[in-house]
């Protein structure tokens, strides 16, 4: 077991706590695989409001290159290296170590499905202590399977108290675990929005002062170069979008196993002077793209939720999304910020582009705004709020 420990403190002390004549606060323990921007930005958030107590699976994630534990504060690993290179249940048996040292009052977890999670699950029951789980597997997400479904329904009910999912798609789905709706948090899924909001806006003002044209706006896609971000499709639509008089540029921003693919297939499309591979960048980095580019594009086949788009709405930038995505239907679909297509259309996508790209500078920034509007209601401090709510609905824990 090692504690990557930089200073960055996420609780109390019991020594502050005596000093400042307050009474202890909730001790929450939160459990992710690894951690990245994302779960830092939720830390900060709870650690206003609870004592937090961060455990990582590992050091790293074999999937994503950009998480990693290095430098983010007090973070309890599992593992001093990749945690799926490590034997699950030598994992959950040090979870459930660690949580005896810990003792937390709350157990956030994130999952069912796997030991070190059912672990902590169990040590929560166990102890009657709180355990939430944290979600944004939607029924869509691949084909279920009856007697695994039926597995996953008995740990929910178990073991779990409550949970805090991504939407309504998330909610939808925790329902048939037999969660009931009153227990269901929201608002699992976000971002740091000022970070993207004032960043973008930081970069945008700095070009108007020094008096230089902000470049072409362009189509913008973040994301890792796997199958199901169905970036074929995205190339191929670009390809019928310029064929049909569309100016604008596409870059592309990220990092993965088809990346070689998709260089191949961008020349095959002869789509050299007009595509850009950016290679990966890391938050500071995605700044000046979203500071610049004219709109995210996300036509996924298959996405839990997509950061990105919470991203691209905080910088002030229309979307488009595939209806695949779980965000759509909380963030785009009726709420006035973009447009949701179907990549199961050949042209939907096409002819998204062409109905954005015609649009004035102005349009596009009244959509932005409204886009900024929506991201508002979805915060790592509503998150928390949710989380909070969650817990004093269990009676458990005077929060």
């Amino acid at each position: 077991m090692n504690t990557t420990s930089t200073g960055t403190p996420w609780s109390a002390s019991e020594e502050e706590t005596r000093l400042n004549g307050t009474s202890p606060r909730t001790r929450v323990a939160v459990l992710w695989s690894t951690y990245g921007h994302y779960h830092i930005a939720r830390l900060v958030a709870l650690s206003q409001v609870f004592s937090v107590f961060p455990i990582a699976y590992g050091a790293s994630d074999a999937s994503y290159r950009w998480m990693g534990n290095k430098g983010l504060g007090q973070i309890t690993e599992l593992c001093p290296s990749t945690w799926q290179g490590h034997s699950q249940f030598k994992l959950a048996c040090r979870m459930w170590q660690v949580l005896e040292t810990i003792r937390p009052d709350v157990v956030l977890i994130s999952g069912y499905s796997d030991l070190p999670a059912v672990s902590a699950a169990v040590w929560a029951s166990l102890h009657r202590r709180v355990a939430i789980l944290m979600s944004d597997t939607t029924h869509a997400d691949r084909h279920r399977f009856l007697a695994k479904e039926g597995v996953k329904r008995a740990i929910v009910r178990a073991f779990y108290d409550g949970a805090v999912c991504s939407g309504t798609r998330a909610e939808a789905y925790l329902r048939t675990l037999g969660m009931a709706a009153a227990n269901i948090g929201h608002k699992y899924d976000v971002v740091d929005n000022r970070f993207f909001s004032d960043g973008t806006d930081s970069i945008r003002r700095e070009l108007a002062r020094r008096g230089g044209a902000i470049v072409q706006p362009y189509f913008l896609w973040v994301g890792r170069y796997c199958a199901e971000k169905n970036l074929d499709y995205l190339l191929t639509s670009y390809h019928g979008y310029r064929t049909r008089g569309g100016k604008l540029g596409l870059t592309l921003v990220g990092y993965g196993p088809l990346e070689g693919a998709v260089r191949k297939r961008i020349q095959e499309l002869d789509l050299i002077s007009s595509v850009v591979v950016a290679g990966a960048r890391g938050p500071e980095g995605l700044l000046e793209f979203y500071a610049s580019a004219g709109c995210l594009v996300l036509p996924s086949i298959k996405d839990t939720w997509g950061l990105v788009v919470n991203e691209a709405l905080a910088s002030g930038l229309p979307v488009i999304v595939a209806d695949k995505c779980g965000c759509a239907d909380d963030l785009v679909l009726g709420r006035g910020t973009g447009v949701v297509i179907s990549p199961d259309e050949p042209f939907a996508l096409t002819m998204a582009m062409l109905k954005i790209g015609a649009m004035s500078q102005e349009e596009r920034r009244t959509m932005g705004d409204r886009g900024r509007s929506v991201i508002a209601e979805f915060s790592p401090e509503m998150w928390t709020d949710e989380v909070l709510h969650v817990i004093r609905k269990t009676g458990k824990v005077e929060a």
